[in-house]
């Protein structure tokens, strides 16, 4: 499955996923839809009621993928031309949050059926590789997913975080005192402070993220902001972009191999 039919699909989805809230929209306040109210069980019969609720069981998931999504269409694109990527797709979903039961082996299953064969990216203690470009997996409570590339000799690093549970103490076990006065956020700093350790491939990554110095931090867009990471004491360097939601802070990092 290519990025297209991925991308298709979420859009169906989502589009679907309105409808059902219309629909229970129209079973809550029929007269808004210029239907007699329904107050008798022929009437609920004609309505097709049942039909409607098991519709609505079945794609909750869906419904609950556009309200915790901190990512919409344009900014995908939008973070895809900050990062000078050809070919680059972000995939949230609510089933892969970090409370759902089995979120890490769902959301690595979906990765072998679309993105790889090979068993071995069904492995949790090995990083996900792709035959060619570079994934990347983060969660949040909110919902999960993952960064994805196919463009070669990319590497990418994706973290996702809640703002309201960033804390200044915790931020700066890891960060510099001008980390923290030049970040636009506490959370800002930290999911980029993640996104670049993971871009970083084996053998170039640090042991530990406090090795990692992210500055260069620059406004782009109504929420977005890019900047720079590099490993201390290193010659290596990732360029990343942050974008800043009401509820979650996303971040992705490219390190381009030399």
């Amino acid at each position: 499955m290519n990025f297209k039919d991925v991308t298709q699909r979420e859009l169906r989805l989502q589009e679907q996923s309105y409808k059902l809230l219309l629909s229970l929209s129209i079973l809550i306040s029929p007269e808004a839809s210029g239907r007699p109210p329904l107050r008798t069980a022929s009437q609920l019969c004609d309505f097709d009621f049942k039909v409607q609720i098991q519709r609505i069981r079945e794609h909750i998931g869906e419904i609950m993928n556009v309200a915790n999504n901190p990512l919409n269409e344009n900014q995908e694109q939008r973070m895809k031309s900050l990062l000078g990527l050809a070919h680059f797709q972000i995939l949230l979903r609510d089933e892969w949050k970090s409370t759902a039961l089995d979120y890490r082996d769902l959301i690595r299953r979906f990765l072998f059926e679309n993105f790889s064969a090979d068993k071995s990216i069904l492995d949790l203690s090995q990083r996900p590789l792709l035959p060619q470009g570079s994934v990347s997996v983060s969660h949040s409570s909110l919902c999960g997913g993952f960064a994805i590339t196919t463009v070669p000799g990319v590497s990418l690093g994706f973290d996702i975080e809640e703002n309201e549970r960033m804390r200044e103490q915790v931020v700066a076990r890891v960060s510099s005192s001008e980390e923290l006065e030049t970040a636009p956020s506490l959370a800002a700093l930290w999911a980029a402070k993640e996104a670049a350790f993971k871009s970083f491939p084996k053998g170039v990554q640090p042991p530990v993220m406090s090795s990692i110095s992210v500055n260069s931090w620059k406004k782009a867009d109504d929420g977005f902001y890019t900047c720079e990471a590099q490993i201390n004491s290193h010659s290596a360097r990732a360029q990343g972009v942050v974008l800043i939601n009401h509820r979650q802070t996303l971040s992705v990092f490219r390190y381009t191999e030399s």
